[in-house]
């Protein structure tokens, strides 16, 4: 019999969380065989090869990828910055600032203007660099890694609107102390270092 594979390593081949194969395995995604009377699991090297080339074509997985580089930014007016509700399936329901993934060959602060222009018709100025941020929480959920740009810019010109509402919808204006719940890791991160003059909190 061919030697099985811990979780731990069957987590380290696949690129994701432990606990991401936990959930796999209770929906039926990718079965473990369960040993002992704590139950733990291991898998089949090729149960595990199958599944790759699998996940790769319906992109569940992402071997050997390392997180995915995003910008956001927080665009003032006045004494507000604006915000969505997001209705994409990852973190729907919850505010967003105005950012995108970051496109090749781009700085941070074209991609802030570009996705201002994208996401809510607005045109902003003077972009620039107020933080960085790491996005964990939803490894185990989603099997995805952020790092975050986070930017600051103000209001230029247009009348927000909802470009994309299969993404994000109800643009509006909101006082810094009086902002909507619950909003996305990230842009918690970020309006959290703004009000606090810090570039990093993890």
């Amino acid at each position: 019999m061919r030697q099985l594979i811990s979780i731990n390593k069957a987590a380290e081949l696949l690129n994701v969380h432990p606990n991401t194969l936990k959930r796999w395995d209770k929906s039926g995604e990718l079965n473990a065989i369960r040993f002992g009377i704590r139950g733990d699991r291991k898998y089949r090297e090729e149960d595990l090869q199958k599944f790759i080339i699998s996940s790769r074509r319906k992109k569940k997985i992402y071997p050997n990828v390392g997180p995915l580089v995003a910008v956001a930014c927080m665009v003032l007016k006045g004494d507000k910055i604006l915000l969505g509700k997001r209705t994409a399936e990852m973190c729907r329901g919850e505010y967003c600032l105005v950012g995108g993934s970051l496109a090749f060959g781009e700085t941070f602060e074209e991609t802030a203007k570009n996705e201002a222009i994208l996401k809510a018709n607005i045109k902003i100025s003077e972009p620039r660099i107020i933080c960085v941020t790491n996005n964990r929480k939803n490894i185990p959920k989603i099997n995805r890694q952020n790092i975050t740009i986070g930017t600051i810019a103000k209001y230029k010109s247009g009348k927000v609107r909802d470009k994309q509402p299969d993404r994000i919808i109800n643009w509006k204006w909101y006082y810094l102390d009086n902002l909507p719940t619950p909003i996305i890791e990230a842009d918690t991160k970020i309006i959290e270092c703004y009000k606090k003059g810090r570039f990093y909190i993890d």
